[in-house]
C-alpha cells in the first residue's frame, strides 16, 4: 500500500477519479524514491498529488521559484524526466524547467537542488 497519511488517502488521476492500491504503481514508486508522501508533505508542503499513469505530479510550498513538480517515467530508458514550474491560481505555467534522464537515486537530489527544499532531515 502507498505510504499515505490519513488526510491523503488517494492519488487523483487526470479524469478526477480516485485510485487505490495497484492501480497507481508508477506513482507509488516515484513517491517512494523521493522519500514517501509523508516526508514530502512534512518537509516541502507537498499537496495535490496526481497520478498521470506514467507520472506523478504535485504542488508544494515555500519555494519562490517553483510550486509545481511533475516526475515522468521514460520507460524505454528506465529514467525519469522532471519538470518544475510556477503555476498560478488560474493554472497558467511559467518559469518552466525540464531536466531529462534522471536516475531514480537522483530524484531527491534534483528536487532539493532546484527548489532549495529538503525532503529529509
Amino acid at each position: 500500500m502507498l505510504d499515505t497519511p490519513h488526510n491523503v488517502r488517494y492519488l487523483y488521476n487526470m479524469n478526477g477519479d480516485t485510485k487505490k492500491g495497484n492501480d497507481m504503481e508508477t506513482a507509488k514508486i516515484i513517491s517512494e524514491q523521493m522519500g514517501g508522501i509523508n516526508k514530502m508533505m512534512a518537509m516541502a508542503g507537498a499537496k495535490n498529488f496526481v497520478d498521470h499513469g506514467d507520472a506523478l505530479s504535485f504542488k508544494f510550498k515555500a519555494c519562490k521559484k517553483y510550486n509545481y513538480c511533475k516526475v515522468t517515467l521514460d520507460e524505454g530508458l528506465d529514467l525519469y524526466n522532471v519538470t518544475f514550474s510556477k503555476v498560478d491560481k488560474w493554472g497558467a505555467q511559467t518559469n518552466e524547467k525540464n531536466i531529462a534522464a534522471v536516475y531514480a537515486d537522483q530524484l531527491k537530489k534534483v528536487f532539493e537542488s532546484e527548489t532549495g527544499l529538503y525532503l529529509s532531515l
